[in-house]
């Protein structure tokens, strides 16, 4: 800490979200909370949503130090309060310096999300991409950028040998916005069938299963994974591909890059913070004009990619091991030295500091 020492702190932070393990809201409380804490000596307090002890999957998945957090530790009402969740939710804030943190994945904030944005003292988004956007929208009260990390422990880097396959792979919430349909016309219209690939799509959207495409090199994992299970995907991949049409911030990009695998992304919205040619293959859109589909909260537009550079960068990958390799190997580096959650949590506290006067 610049301004202060670890544990020094007279006042507390309460922190309102989802806790659940299996959203990317839920991943973030659950990891910010835990960093915070420990950061300013056991004084943050989760206010909403609490967790009762349970045989749960959801529960079970829980660290001792999360358990303790969201189901252990008493809810104490503090100045202020940060809550991780869409603005609609907003309300549950009930800290005196109400601040929100929320997001967009394209261009624009609805106009009723705007309204309930600014009437909080401050909002945080997860990208530098997301400042221009909400002040663009309307937003009038301060917006900060703030960092979303990786947790080194889940995903250690692992050293990766040639396999008799290539293996792509994609991970999220498997919808238009992500765009795996684009990815499998990669895939299928770059490489015969001759050739030793596959791609796997591991998805987590209840609705999805409608149009998923014969190839047999193109394998579905649809199930509910933990985060060994997570973790063991990404190792056996080869190359990740995040060529998605719009993020906010895009997690699984990052936990990619954490073990050492050669990442495919999109340089724009909130993957454009973590591209760089040192550390991963940019895909660059070549328009942002494709309408959203969600109505109302997010009425802007998402980018659109060209196949054929999705076609090429998979083929430079394939063809290039040791080369991707060494990318892979130079962003976990990067991620686990830059971008852990205890470095966020220290951004977001020298932020509260300098900012609201907190001490």
């Amino acid at each position: 800490m610049k301004s202060q020492k670890k544990n020094d702190f007279k006042e507390g932070i309460n922190w309102y979200g989802w806790t659940t393990p299996f959203s990317g809201y839920g991943v973030v409380t659950l990891e910010y909370i835990v960093a915070i804490n420990k950061l300013i000596g056991d004084k943050l307090s989760v206010g909403w949503q609490r967790q009762e002890p349970s045989k749960s999957q959801e529960f079970s998945i829980l660290t001792k130090d999360q358990r303790y957090l969201v189901s252990q530790k008493p809810y104490q009402k503090e100045r202020l309060g940060i809550c991780k969740v869409t603005p609609e939710y907003f309300y549950v804030n009930e800290s005196d310096i109400k601040i929100g943190y929320t997001m967009v994945e394209n261009t624009r904030v609805g106009d009723k999300w705007v309204k309930t944005i600014n009437g909080m003292n401050a909002c945080l988004v997860p990208s530098k991409y997301l400042v221009n956007v909400f002040k663009e929208s309307g937003i009038t009260i301060p917006v900060y950028p703030v960092r979303q990390g990786i947790n080194p422990k889940l995903y250690p880097y692992f050293e990766r040998k040639k396999k008799d396959k290539f293996i792509f792979g994609t991970c999220g919430w498997l919808d238009e916005r992500k765009n795996w349909k684009e990815m499998c016309i990669a895939f299928a219209s770059e490489f015969s069938d001759d050739e030793p690939v596959e791609l796997w799509l591991k998805n987590s959207n209840n609705t999805f299963g409608f149009e998923q495409p014969e190839d047999p090199r193109i394998k579905f994992i649809d199930e509910l994974w933990d985060f060994k299970q997570m973790n063991k995907f990404y190792q056996d991949l080869d190359c990740f591909l995040f060529c998605t049409r719009a993020e906010g911030a895009g997690m699984p990009a990052r936990e990619a890059m954490a073990t050492g695998c050669p990442v495919i992304l999109t340089n724009w919205g909130g993957l454009a913070d973590i591209c760089d040619p040192k550390y991963n293959f940019p895909v660059d859109p070549v328009a942002v004009d494709l309408p959203d589909y969600r109505g109302d909260e997010q009425p802007g537009f998402q980018a659109r990619i060209d196949v054929q550079e999705i076609m090429y960068w998979m083929r430079y990958a394939y063809e290039n091991w040791k080369e991707s390799m060494a990318r892979g190997k130079a962003a976990s580096e990067w991620m686990h030295k830059e971008w852990t959650w205890e470095k966020c949590a220290e951004e977001v506290v020298e932020l509260l500091q300098k900012e609201f006067q907190y001490e």
